[in-house]
C-alpha cells in the first residue's frame, strides 16, 4: 500500500473513533447527574416548628402514583447509601381527631385511613438514636418530593381522596449529595372524603401537649387549649389521665404534672425515647387526646461506675422447662466492696410499650456461692409463665452502694425473643 493510501486510512480511522465518542457521550447520561423524571425536583422545606395554616408547602402531589424508595432519592437530588447502623424504626402513627392510630394495630400492607383536609399529626418511634443521624418524612409524588425534618411533624391532610405513601428515614449526612440511610419505613394513608362535622382541626388542633425537661430524666407536662377549645365553663375538663410510657399512670385534676424517669434501667435497657399521652375526660362526656415525646440521656456529668465486673452467660430453659436460667458471676474489684440493695426489671414489648418493677435482688437472683466484697455466683431467673407471646426483652439493672457511698449499677439482658424467621 502506498504511503497516500496509508494516509488516507489513518484519517479514516481517527475520523471513525470520533463519531463514535460523540455517539457514546451522547447515549450515556453523566454518572454525576442522577436522572430526574418530569420536572425539576421541587422539595419546599417546613421547619417542624412552623406553622401549618398555610398548607401550600405540605401538600402532596395526588393524585400519583407510590414512589420506590430510589425514585425518591433521585427526586430530592440524593445518593443514596444504606449505612449499617443499631438502630430501628419500631412504629409510625397517625393521629387525627382524638384518635391515634398505629402501624402495628393494623393488618400487613393495610392503609390507615384519614379524612381529607383533617389536621394530622405523623409520629415515629425510633430506638435511640447515632449521633449526627436526622429524622425526616418525605412525601413523594409525581415530578417532586416534599422533606420535613423531625420524628413528629403536624400535617394537614389533602382535600383530594386518593392513596398516598408517606417514607420515614433515619439518615446521616455522608457529604455532598451523598445521603446514608440508616433506616426507612413507609406509612401508607388512604384519603377519604367525611362528612362535615363543623371542626376540621378536631381536638388534635385544640388540645397540645408539652414537656420540659426538670433534670436527669425528669419532665414537667403541660395540656394547653388553643383558643379554639371548648370554653371550660361551657364544657369543663373533668379530670386529666397521663400515661408516661414507663408503664408509671396518673388521674390528676391538674393540667400540668411532672414526671421523674428511671434513668438508669431505660439507659441500660438501650430506650432513647419515649411516647407520654394523656386523656381529657370533659363533662358531655367527649375524650381528648395529645401525645408527646420526650428523649432519655444519661446524665453527662456521671463518673464511671467500675466497682464490680459482670460475667452472664445466655439464658437457656431449665430441665422443667418453667425457668428461663442465665449463670452469673459478679466480681467486686479490690478495697471497693458493694452492698447490693434493689433490682429493677425493664419489659420491652412488641408495640415499644415499657413496663419497670421493682423488686428484691434476691427475688430475681438465685445465688449459689458468695464472693468477696459482696460479689456472689448463681443464676438469674425469669419464669417462663411471666413472658407472654409480646414480650421481646426483658432487662434487669442491679444497683448497690460502693464503701464510698456512691451508687453502683450493673446491667444485662436476661430475656430476648429470637426474631422470626
Amino acid at each position: 500500500m502506498s504511503p497516500r493510501s496509508l494516509t488516507a486510512l489513518a484519517f479514516a480511522l481517527a475520523a471513525l473513533a470520533v463519531a463514535i465518542a460523540v455517539l457514546r457521550g451522547s447515549a450515556e447520561p453523566e454518572a454525576s447527574a442522577p436522572a430526574v423524571p418530569g420536572d425539576a425536583a421541587r422539595t419546599p422545606v417546613t421547619p417542624p416548628q412552623s406553622s401549618l395554616s398555610s398548607t401550600e408547602a405540605t401538600r402532596p402531589h395526588l393524585p400519583g402514583p407510590a414512589l420506590a424508595a430510589p425514585e425518591l432519592h433521585a427526586l430530592l437530588r440524593e445518593q443514596a447509601e444504606p449505612v449499617a447502623a443499631a438502630v430501628s424504626i419500631a412504629d409510625l402513627s397517625v393521629t387525627d381527631g382524638s384518635s391515634e392510630i398505629r402501624l402495628s394495630e393494623i393488618s400487613a400492607g393495610a392503609p390507615i385511613e384519614v379524612c381529607a383536609g383533617r389536621a394530622l399529626e405523623l409520629s415515629a418511634q425510633v430506638s435511640r438514636l447515632p449521633p449526627g443521624a436526622i429524622e425526616r418524612w418525605v412525601w413523594p409524588g409525581p415530578g417532586g418530593a416534599e422533606l420535613h425534618p423531625g420524628g413528629v411533624v403536624a400535617w394537614r391532610a389533602p382535600e383530594e381522596p386518593g392513596a398516598l405513601r408517606v417514607l420515614f428515614q433515619v439518615c446521616t449526612d455522608l457529604g455532598g449529595r451523598r445521603v446514608g440511610v440508616l433506616a426507612e419505613r413507609a406509612l401508607a394513608l388512604a384519603i377519604r372524603a367525611c362528612a362535615p362535622d363543623g371542626d376540621r382541626d378536631g381536638p388534635s388542633g385544640a388540645v397540645r401537649l408539652s414537656a420540659v425537661p426538670r433534670g436527669p430524666g425528669g419532665f414537667q407536662f403541660t395540656v394547653a387549649l388553643a383558643e379554639s377549645a371548648d370554653p371550660v365553663d361551657a364544657d369543663a375538663v373533668v379530670d386529666y389521665a397521663w400515661s408516661f410510657g414507663d408503664g408509671r399512670e396518673l388521674t390528676s385534676t391538674s393540667p400540668t404534672v411532672r414526671h421523674d424517669y428511671p434513668l438508669d434501667a431505660l439507659v441500660a435497657a438501650d430506650i432513647g425515647h419515649l411516647v407520654a399521652r394523656v386523656h381529657l375526660r370533659r363533662a358531655s362526656g367527649r375524650v381528648d387526646t395529645a401525645h408527646t415525646r420526650v428523649l432519655l440521656r444519661a446524665d453527662p456529668g456521671e463518673r464511671e461506675r467500675g466497682a464490680a465486673e459482670l460475667d452472664i452467660a445466655r439464658p437457656r430453659l431449665d430441665a422443667a422447662g418453667q425457668r428461663w436460667l442465665s449463670a452469673i458471676a459478679v466480681r467486686a474489684h479490690d478495697g471497693q466492696p458493694v452492698d447490693w440493695q434493689r433490682l429493677e426489671r425493664v419489659t420491652r414489648y412488641d408495640d415499644e410499650r415499657v413496663d419497670i418493677a421493682a423488686l428484691a435482688w434476691d427475688e430475681v437472683l438465685d445465688i449459689e456461692a458468695s464472693l468477696a466484697g459482696g460479689g456472689f455466683r448463681g443464676h438469674v431467673v425469669v419464669p417462663v409463665a411471666s413472658v407472654g407471646p409480646e414480650v421481646k426483652q426483658i432487662i434487669d439493672v442491679l444497683y448497690g452502694r460502693g464503701a464510698d457511698g456512691e451508687e453502683v449499677s450493673l446491667s444485662w439482658s436476661s430475656f430476648k425473643r429470637a426474631p422470626s424467621p
